[in-house]
């Protein structure tokens, strides 16, 4: 988008322009918000992540969600091992399946 264009069509109505630097520091403060409501955005999705990942674990460690495996991995777990293991897998990036097929296969 061209400055140009920005401040004409912000132009007062009555033709009276304003300086191009107020619209400058107008664009430039709304690109701040936006990076900072963003940021916001995804840290509170990596919280929710970690939350329920770790509400998980200990659901399965107690019994009170059923699986064979997952039940299986999670008893010996302690409190301070599930919050790490929540960390962890809250800050990987996904990936398709496909993908993780073909790095696991790279890896034999």
């Amino acid at each position: 988008m061209d400055i140009g264009f920005v401040m004409n069509t912000m132009r007062d109505p009555a033709g009276v322009p304003a300086h191009p630097v107020l619209f400058q520091g107008l664009m430039v403060f709304t690109w701040v918000f936006h990076i900072a409501f963003v940021q916001l955005t995804l840290g509170a999705a990596a919280l929710a992540i970690y939350a329920f990942r770790k509400k998980a674990l200990r659901a399965y460690r107690e019994g009170t969600r059923q699986d064979p495996t997952m039940t299986a991995m999670a008893k010996p777990l302690s409190d301070a091992d599930i919050a790490n293991l929540a960390a962890f897998f809250s800050l990987q990036s996904r990936t398709s399946n496909d993908q993780t097929a073909a790095r696991t296969l790279e890896t034999r």
